[in-house]
């Protein structure tokens, strides 16, 4: 006779379901777009699958205790630090043969570095003098919280660490509300017709 599953045995099989049917909500929905004051607003499906996955969530919504606990929500981190390593690894193997092209933007590129030096010199003292963060303000503040710092803070401290919880609130937000600001507000913009295209670009 075999034991009862655990329940984080359980998270094991029930979180992945969970996370493809938010995945599926997101694809089936997909691409919408529609005018709103002669702009083209551009609604992409992760925004979609980003909100099924909030309604889902036990932390977020009540209705998400009908499917999730606090296990599957700890759980989650690991599975996101895995799926987001193949992204990752492409990302790398595709950058790494253009590095020649990619030095050649030479001042463009080291001012857009500056973005993570203001990060640390702003963000920072912020998260740890205005709302008290702990450990996870290293991993919140030390870059623009993409891939790449994705990559740096599960390897140094892993993705179950106070650190990679903090890189993992800012890669969320700022894919979710990245999505949302960049399908809204550039062609808002570029319907004023205020700016050359090449100042949009």
């Amino acid at each position: 006779m075999t034991a009862p599953a655990t329940p984080r045995q359980r998270a094991f099989f029930w979180l992945p379901v969970v996370l493809v049917v938010a995945t599926l909500i997101g694809e089936g929905v997909g691409i919408q777009r529609f005018d709103v004051l002669g702009a083209r607003i551009t609604l992409l499906p992760l925004i979609f699958a980003f909100i099924a996955g909030l309604l889902l969530n036990p932390c977020v919504c009540p209705l998400g205790r009908w499917l999730l606990d606090d296990v599957h929500v700890e759980k989650a981190a690991s599975y996101l630090a895995v799926a987001t390593m193949p992204l990752i690894a492409y990302l790398s193997a595709y950058i790494g043969p253009q590095f020649s092209e990619v030095a050649e933007v030479g001042l463009a590129l080291v001012l857009q570095e500056l973005g993570n030096l203001g990060t640390m010199f702003f963000a920072l003292p912020l998260a740890v003098l205005g709302f008290g963060m702990g450990r996870e303000a290293i991993g919140a503040t030390f870059s623009i919280g993409r891939e790449g710092g994705l990559a740096f803070i599960f390897g140094r401290y892993g993705g179950g660490s106070p650190e990679g919880t903090g890189v993992m609130g800012v890669y969320i937000c700022g894919t979710f509300f990245g999505a949302a600001f960049f399908g809204v507000f550039p062609p808002v913009i570029a319907a004023l017709d205020w700016f050359d295209v090449r100042a949009l670009a």
